[in-house]
């Protein structure tokens, strides 16, 4: 009974942890999409990296981010190492590992990893760069992550950071 897939999930230690570090991750607008070939789209996601990066600089901590293990993944290397170069770029790595040892992840767009994150009671920020929130509808509703925006993600940030009760 269950899912042998999500079973590792469950079974591990889901201990609490003294990391210092923010995990992002992300995935770039997608090519199968016709509004993501507009280069709004894109020039939003470029600024939500670099804003991302520069705030998390300003808080001191480290950034990890987590890029889709996809083939159509833009390349950020260069962009995020211009602002913060202690930030550890991923691809090819296992999640999981990283959810359970963040302190903190932010979620570009959203992703199946905003689930995994709260299995593991991990804090959650989901930053929108596309207008359409409708597969995120549940969390809304429930309050299950926090929906955040540019303008207000150093607060965001800075209030789970250091109010236990918004943890």
């Amino acid at each position: 009974l269950g899912s042998p897939a999500h079973e590792r999930f469950f079974i591990q230690n889901q201990r609490e942890t003294n990391s210092k570090f923010i995990l992002l991750t992300i995935k770039s607008p997608s090519q199968y999409f016709v509004k993501n070939l507009s280069v709004s789209i894109n020039e939003k996601f470029e600024t939500a990296l670099i804003e991302i990066s520069e705030i998390v600089k300003s808080l001191n901590k480290k950034l990890i981010i987590k890029i889709h293990p996809s083939d159509q993944e833009m390349e950020i290397t260069n962009l995020i190492k211009q602002i913060l170069p202690s930030a550890k770029i991923l691809k090819n790595t296992d999640i999981i590992d990283l959810i359970k040892e963040c302190e903190l992840l932010i979620s570009l767009d959203g992703s199946t990893t905003i689930y995994e994150a709260l299995i593991f009671r991990k804090p959650v920020i989901l930053v929108l760069i596309s207008e359409d929130d409708s597969d995120f509808a549940s969390l809304k509703k429930d309050n299950a992550c926090v929906f955040s925006d540019l303008l207000n993600l150093e607060n965001d940030l800075n209030l789970i950071l250091h109010d236990p009760v918004s943890r």
